[in-house]
């Protein structure tokens, strides 16, 4: 049920001010979220960051874990002015908030209601999760948009961790990958390769900012009968936007899984560019040179495809030098993201804050 959301709009006498209406988002209005989303990024950065793909599912340039509570901002007519989310997965110890609100409705308290709105949303898991954990919001923005930062400092949250976009050019091929003796490269197969190089990349990003490191979890529910199970041409569907098919790479040492590197043969903003989606490579593989080779691997297999212009994105301060690395390739940075952070209930910290050593 729609409820309303106290805003004041300074073009207008108190006596006409309007109210405007929280609903919460359905499907259908998938479509109306992309348009608030681009009509966001396009004043901010020049370019659409959501789109509909010919399979009717709304894509987002930021991915977002877990199934998010969302929610529209809609005039008394029913026109949408805005868009927030609320989301978090188990342990629930980070939920990420988020939102845009249309420019023409901007500096109308629009912004923080919807702050508030999510950590109300977020408080409502509180008992889900570990009791003695430190609970934190998470919020991202573009380092340009100076309205989201001013909004997110006055609302308690702090800077926390600076990601940067790189970009490179392919003038010519890149340069033939050097592996070490033994090791060696081959496309990913999602039908026999995922259940080994699922783990490993879980394993490989424990090295990251901000990972959890939880107890395990209990042993997995017994696999549903075999109607119910995901068809094999659904499971491995050939996604532009998501580890696309021919541009996913698994290394290997023997019969261990060495690392991977899965990679979107287009991106929402730009859809003549690819982008390496993932690079990880297990912590007793590093430093041999095996990252190096499989980012010329992934590069050759764009450049190839006729695919000049690859982006990525990565820790600023990452832990296992993935930014010196990516620049030692010849990536250079396009801009900065920043992750704020609030805390949500203070306790003992399960995240990978620091590096080891």
């Amino acid at each position: 049920m729609p409820i309303p959301l106290r805003t004041f709009n300074p073009a207008l006498r108190d006596d006409e001010q309007a109210p405007l209406m929280l609903h919460a988002a359905r499907p259908a209005d998938d479509p109306t979220i992309a348009m608030l989303l681009n009509a966001h990024s396009m004043v901010l950065l020049g370019g659409p960051h959501a789109l509909m793909d010919d399979r009717g599912r709304l894509r987002h340039a930021r991915y977002t874990p877990g199934t998010p509570d969302r929610a529209l901002v809609t005039t008394p007519d029913g026109e949408a002015v805005a868009y927030a989310f609320c989301s978090s997965e188990a342990p629930f110890i980070v939920t990420e908030v988020g939102g845009v609100v249309h420019p023409a409705y901007r500096r109308r308290g629009i912004g923080t209601a919807l702050l508030r709105w999510a950590e109300r949303q977020a408080r409502a898991t509180l008992a889900a999760a570990p009791a003695d954990a430190h609970l934190v919001l998470n919020a991202h923005c573009y380092d340009v948009d100076q309205g989201a930062r001013a909004l997110l400092g006055q609302e308690g949250y702090h800077p926390a961790r600076e990601w940067i976009h790189l970009t490179v050019t392919l003038d010519e091929p890149p340069p033939a990958p050097v592996w070490p003796a033994g090791v060696t490269v081959r496309e990913l197969d999602p039908r026999t390769d995922w259940p080994r190089v699922g783990p490993a990349l879980d394993e490989a990003f424990m090295d990251h900012w901000g990972q959890l490191n939880m107890p395990p979890e209990p042993a997995p529910a017994p696999d549903p009968p075999a109607d119910e199970q995901p068809s094999t041409e659904a499971a491995i569907e050939d996604d532009p936007y998501f580890n696309s098919a021919g541009l996913c790479f698994v290394v290997m040492h023997g019969d261990e899984v060495v690392g991977s590197c899965l990679c979107n043969a287009h991106t929402i903003e730009w859809p003549d560019v690819g982008r390496v989606g993932s690079l990880s490579i297990r912590r007793p593989y590093r430093r041999q040179g095996i990252a190096r080779a499989l980012l010329h691997h992934a590069f050759g297999a764009f450049y190839r495809r006729g695919v000049r212009r690859i982006v990525t994105d990565t820790d600023g301060a990452s832990f296992t030098g993935a930014n010196h690395l990516y620049a030692q390739v010849g990536m250079s940075i396009y801009r900065r993201e920043l992750t704020f952070e609030r805390t949500l209930r203070p306790g003992r910290e399960w995240r990978a804050m620091h590096a080891e050593g």
